[in-house]
């Protein structure tokens, strides 16, 4: 009886493993989802694997991570890469959120300034 829930567990687990890994390189994030939880949803993925005895190198994560990005990432993503050196999986969370805030800013700024400008162009009217 143990045999058998020993192999079926172990069938169970290597088809979870599976599951995951392919979960892994499939998730992408989209236009809506911010750096955060696109984030946090590799990291969930990453810590199912660990449960199941799968351990992902710091860098194939980053890796699949970085596949995962939009258009609009490639730029920062290219830098990234270029560096030569792949980052921790810690700092390239940093760097994500730091460019994200970053881009927040800026585009909050820019709206701010679109306001303004159209409300003189009002004025003159």
């Amino acid at each position: 009886m143990w045999g058998a829930l020993t192999k079926l567990y172990q069938s169970s687990n290597e088809k979870r493993k599976m599951v995951l890994r392919e979960e892994l390189r499939r998730t992408k994030t989209y236009e809506t989802n911010t750096v955060a939880s696109y984030l946090t949803k590799i990291t969930k993925i990453k810590d199912e694997l660990a449960k199941v005895g799968e351990t992902i190198q710091s860098s194939q994560l980053v890796r699949s991570t970085l596949s995962g990005f939009p258009k609009k990432w490639d730029a920062f993503v290219d830098g990234i890469v270029a560096g030569g050196n792949i980052p921790s999986w810690e700092r390239l969370w940093d760097d994500f959120m730091q460019e994200e805030t970053r881009r927040h800013s800026k585009n909050a700024s820019q709206h701010d300034e679109e306001k303004v400008r159209l409300k003189k162009v009002g004025d003159l009217f």
